[in-house]
């Protein structure tokens, strides 16, 4: 019976932990995106020949560190 007990808090400490790291991803994201909008879009919208010349770091691997979107 022990053993039992043993592999359910195993299976349920492994669901929470999960829960927490897609939480904490869902975050890091929403901020992400929040900081990528606001530089590179707002860059975008303000002088759209100098950003698509290819200035601005502003892509999806950029957007998944964080979007700087700064000069290259």
């Amino acid at each position: 019976m022990t053993k039992n007990y043993a592999i359910i808090g195993l299976i349920c400490h492994g669901i929470l932990i999960v829960i927490s790291l897609v939480i904490m991803a869902l975050l890091a994201t929403t901020v992400g995106l929040g900081t990528w909008v606001n530089n590179c879009v707002k860059d975008a919208t303000a002088d759209p020949f100098k950003y698509f010349q290819g200035n601005y770091e502003c892509n999806a691997a950029n957007l998944i560190v964080g979007g700087s979107g700064k000069k290259l």
